[in-house]
Parts: C-alpha cells; structure tokens; sequence
C-alpha cells in the first residue's frame, strides 16, 4: 500500500512546494559548523597556489626594494597597502573555499588599491 501512495506522488512538485529559506533560517550553523572536519578541509586547500597568491598580491618584490631604499614614513605606508591586499587575497580565499554568499568565484575584484 505505501509504495502505491509513493508511485504516485510527485516528489519533483512536492519539493518545489518547499520554502528553502525558511528551512535554512531553522538550521543551527553552529551545530553544522561543530561537525566540519577542519583538518580534512585544510588538507585540501592547494597551499602552493595560496601561498603564490598572497605573496603576488603583496608584491614582495617591491616591498623588498620600498624597505631597501630607507624612507620609514614611506615604507611603512607600503606595507600597510601590502597588508591590506594580502588580508583581502586570504578573505576572497577564505570565502571561496566556505562558499560564503557573495564570494566572487572568477577574482575579479582586483588586488586593492595602487599605493
């Protein structure tokens, strides 16, 4: 008897009927959060790939050749610049790699602003 009721249901319009938001404002992130297995999650993050990133968006090259040239006002506003852009190349990772709302998958953002 139950799976004649099951062969004619349609499960296709039945899920569409479901309010996705409302099931996700019931959902306790938290509680998902503690079931996350953090060292599986950072096994597969490319590290070489974040490293280069971070260390292209920082311009270690030129940070290097700004500290050389012994101006500290001026250097010291560099390296703000640079951190600011690695904070940002770490977020736009850390947002593609949680799936947050909003993340831009296709990096388009740019490195920040020029100093």
């Amino acid at each position: 008897m139950t799976s004649a009721v099951v062969d004619r249901l349609d499960l296709d319009a039945l899920v569409a009927r479901v309010d996705v938001n409302r099931v996700a404002d019931r959902v306790d992130v938290d509680r998902v959060v503690l079931r996350v297995d953090v060292d599986a999650v950072i096994a597969r993050v490319d590290l070489v790939v974040l490293t280069r990133d971070v260390l292209q968006a920082i311009d270690l090259g030129q940070m290097v050749r700004d500290t050389s040239g012994g101006a500290a006002e001026g250097t010291v506003a560099a390296l703000r610049v640079r951190s600011v852009r690695a904070d940002r190349v770490v977020n736009h990772f850390a947002d593609r790699l949680l799936h947050r709302p909003g993340a831009d998958p296709q990096g388009t953002d740019g490195p920040g602003p020029t100093p």
